[in-house]
């Protein structure tokens, strides 16, 4: 998938057409896309990301609060590199293609960009966000792939994401369930003559931190 360009000068092969993709400064100006099922919308830049950037209105929402403030995908603890995405037209699904950058060990390239193939599907339904990853190598060995996920909440409201300040807030927790689920807990104070409010997201994965050692590549995909 990675070309390799000849290193000597009196070579005159016609240049391989170089893999296309988005760097950080480009990708970061594109506009935001969303997505929206219901009470439920999702803010996310063109990687599928929501990333945590101070003052930023990314996240996921339901019932205008922000059960969501960061959801980031790394590939061996690196952001992964654009491609290209595609929101259908009705805003129920976003499709993100996504390559490795060059991962460096001790000096040394140990995965050349490019490499793999990372498709990413986020769709919205009944109140849940839903994400599926399919991973392509096009390597000539096993290599050995670390995927993470880094997420966050912050149980804000529409009013506090636009810029407002709120002068008293509760409280928020996190607990596991389990071996892959994790439950973001918010609970309101309590004021005069009025019960405290709470929320709870369930954050659910196969794993938060999946190593994935992908065999070399037969034409099909894991």
């Amino acid at each position: 998938m990675s070309p390799k360009t000849a290193a000597q000068v009196s070579a005159f092969e016609s240049p391989a057409e170089a893999p296309f993709y988005l760097t950080d400064a480009l990708a970061s100006t594109r506009p935001p896309r969303s997505l929206k099922y219901g009470d439920t919308f999702v803010v996310l830049d063109s990687r599928g990301d929501i990333p945590a950037l101070p003052g930023g209105s990314a996240g996921l929402f339901h019932q205008d609060t922000r059960y969501l403030s960061r959801l980031e995908l790394l590939i061996n603890d690196h952001p992964p590199l654009l491609l290209g995405s595609n929101l259908r037209d009705d805003n129920s699904a976003f499709f993100v293609d996504l390559t490795n950058r060059d991962l460096i060990a001790d000096q040394h390239i140990v995965l050349e960009k490019d490499t793999m193939h990372i498709l990413r599907t986020i769709l919205l339904w009944r109140d849940t966000a839903y994400q599926r990853f399919g991973i392509r190598s096009y390597s000539d060995r096993a290599v050995d792939l670390r995927v993470s996920i880094l997420f966050a909440n912050d149980f804000a409201d529409l009013f506090e994401v636009r810029g407002s300040r709120r002068e008293h807030r509760g409280t928020a927790s996190a607990k596991l369930r389990g071996r892959d689920q994790v439950l973001l807990i918010y609970q309101g104070r309590r004021r005069r003559g009025r019960s405290a409010g709470s929320a709870v997201a369930a954050l659910r994965m196969c794993s938060l931190t999946k190593r994935h050692q992908s065999a070399p590549s037969s034409g099909g995909s894991s």
